[in-house]
C-alpha cells in the first residue's frame, strides 16, 4: 500500500474516534446539568410498621373465619325520579318478578334492517323528550335493530307517551317486558 493511503486511513481514524468521544459529551451539556436531573429523586416514603403477636392475629382470624347470621338484604328502596312521584304506594301497576324486583316496560316503536335508520329515529325520541335506546337481535342469522321507549315501572305511565308517540310520530307500539339481561345486545349512546 501507498505512504500516503495509510496516512489518509490512519488521519481519517483519528478523527472518526475524537469524534465518537467528543459529540456526546457536546450534546450531552453541562455535566452539573446531568448530575441535578440524576439527583432529583424523592425521598422513599416512611412506613411505620406495628409489631402484632401471634395471639392477636390468631384472635383476629378466628373472628374472621367464625359464621355470620345469615341476613336478608333490606327491602329496595325506590327512589323518586320526578318531584310530587309519589311513593311506592301510589304505584298501582307495579309487579314483581319471581325474585322479588320490580318488572318494568319498554315499548317497541320500530324495527329496521338498517342501523342508521334506527339510529335517526331513536334520535327523533330524544329530541322530543322520550327516554330510548335501540336493542341489536340477530334471529336466523338476519339482523334487526329494534327502538324502545322506556323502561318504566309504571305501564299506564309508558302508555300515556304511547298516546303522545302516535299523534306527534305516527308511530303505533308495542308493550314489552324490559329485562337488564337482554342488555349486552343495547347499541351504544
Amino acid at each position: 500500500m501507498n505512504e500516503k493511503l495509510k496516512q489518509r486511513i490512519v488521519g481519517a481514524s483519528i478523527f472518526l474516534a475524537i469524534g465518537i468521544i467528543a459529540v456526546p459529551m457536546l450534546l450531552d451539556g453541562d455535566p452539573d446539568e446531568r448530575a441535578a436531573i440524576d439527583t432529583d429523586i424523592p425521598e422513599p416514603p416512611r412506613i411505620e410498621f406495628t409489631r402484632l403477636s401471634q395471639d392477636v392475629v390468631n384472635a383476629r382470624m378466628n373472628e374472621l373465619a367464625a359464621p355470620s347470621e345469615p341476613t336478608m338484604p333490606a327491602a329496595p328502596r325506590l327512589v323518586e325520579t320526578e318531584p310530587g312521584a309519589g311513593t311506592v304506594g301510589d304505584i298501582e301497576d307495579l309487579t314483581l318478578s319471581a325474585h322479588g324486583m320490580p318488572e318494568a316496560w319498554s315499548l317497541q316503536v320500530g324495527s329496521f334492517a338498517e342501523r342508521d335508520k334506527a339510529i335517526v329515529l331513536r334520535a327523533t325520541l330524544r329530541e322530543r323528550g322520550f327516554r330510548s335506546y335501540i336493542h341489536e337481535v340477530t334471529t336466523d342469522g338476519i339482523t334487526a335493530y329494534r327502538v324502545f321507549v322506556g323502561p318504566m315501572l309504571q305501564r299506564a305511565k309508558l302508555d300515556a307517551m304511547r298516546a303522545h308517540i302516535e299523534a306527534d310520530l305516527g308511530l303505533e307500539g308495542t308493550f314489552t317486558r324490559y329485562s337488564v339481561a337482554s342488555d349486552r345486545g343495547l347499541v351504544g349512546g
